[in-house]
C-alpha cells in the first residue's frame, strides 16, 4: 500500500496491506518526491494503485537513524543527498538523479556506504581480523543501488570495477 503522509511534506509510506485498518502493518519504506499530485496520478493511471491518506504519522525520513525504525527502503529525491545520516542504509532507489557525473551523485553514494563496523571501527568485516563473523554478513554490508532514468549509476559501477572495488 502507498500512503501519503500528510504531516511530512512530499513523503509517502509503503507498507504491506492487512485484513483491516486495525491490523495495519508498519511502514517498511519511504518515498520522498517533490510533486505529490503527479506521482499519485501516475500510480493511479499507470499502475492502478490508489494512495491513502495518513493524517497522523510523522516523517518517516526523520526516523531513519533510529535503531527501532521499521523503514528499510528509501526511494527518493534530492532530499537524500544532503542533511541526513544513517548507519542503516542498504538499498537506495534513485528517481531522475544520477543522469550525469557530479558531486551530488558521489555524495549520495557516500551516504549509503557508511557502516559502524565492529567497535565503531567503520570497517567492513573483510577488513577486520579473522574471527567469528556471522555467515552472510558481507551481503548486509553491501549497498544496493537502483535507478530510474539514472544513467550515471552504470558508469560509476564500471569505474569502481576498474579500480578493483567491485
Amino acid at each position: 500500500e502507498v500512503w501519503e503522509l500528510k504531516g511530512a511534506d512530499g513523503e509517502f509510506g509503503l507498507r504491506v496491506s492487512g485484513p483491516s485498518v486495525d491490523a495495519a502493518q508498519p511502514y517498511f519504506g519511504v518515498i520522498s518526491i517533490g510533486n505529490e499530485s503527479t506521482f499519485k496520478k501516475h500510480l493511479r493511471e499507470h499502475l492502478g494503485l490508489e494512495t491513502h491518506d495518513d493524517q497522523f504519522t510523522p516523517s518517516l525520513f526523520g526516523t531513519l537513524g533510529h535503531a527501532d525504525s521499521d523503514v528499510y527502503l528509501l526511494v527518493g529525491s534530492r532530499k537524500f543527498i544532503e542533511g541526513w545520516d544513517s548507519w542503516r542504509v542498504s538499498t537506495m532507489g534513485l528517481l531522475n538523479i544520477g543522469k550525469g557525473q557530479g558531486s551530488q551523485v558521489i555524495q549520495l553514494f557516500g551516504r549509503g556506504v557508511r557502516l559502524k563496523g565492529e567497535g565503531m571501527s567503520l570497517k567492513r568485516s573483510a577488513h577486520l581480523p579473522a574471527g567469528d563473523h556471522p555467515k552472510g554478513l558481507e551481503r548486509l554490508e553491501t549497498l544496493q543501488i537502483f535507478g530510474w532514468d539514472a544513467d550515471y549509476i552504470q558508469q560509476f559501477q564500471q569505474m569502481m570495477a576498474e579500480e578493483g572495488f567491485v
